[in-house]
């Protein structure tokens, strides 16, 4: 398998996840605007692009609400989630787990009420 491609249930997704959680905006809409990668591609957890971007959002918000700089800033993980969100992004779509992406969100902040309040 070549560095960065995660194999997925619908073929190689190069670096769709890894830019949904890295917060890497304009790499992640061009591999969606220019190489048509499915949204709503799951890896082997079930988890899609979209379950990425709202972890990488509860954890900046997390950082935000304790006075903390996360690595990804919350704006930048906003737009990632807003924009797998326009091109179809499902949020009803459940991982493994059985678990959305709202189940996700409310996870990921339980013990951070002002983070969730953020999101």
């Amino acid at each position: 398998m070549k560095r960065g491609i995660i194999v997925t249930k619908y073929g190689p997704t190069p670096s769709l996840f890894r830019s949904a959680s890295k917060g890497q905006f304009k790499v992640l809409k061009a591999l969606i605007e220019d190489k048509g990668k499915n949204v709503n591609a799951t890896n082997r957890y079930g988890m899609s692009a979209l379950c990425y971007a709202v972890i990488s959002a509860a954890r900046a918000a997390e950082l935000v609400s304790k006075g903390k700089s996360p690595e990804v800033p919350l704006a930048t993980a906003f737009q990632c989630v807003a924009l797998l969100m326009s091109k179809g992004g499902n949020p009803t779509q459940t991982n493994d787990a059985g678990e959305d992406v709202f189940d996700i969100a409310r996870k990921a902040t339980e013990n951070y009420p002002r983070a969730r309040r953020l999101l």
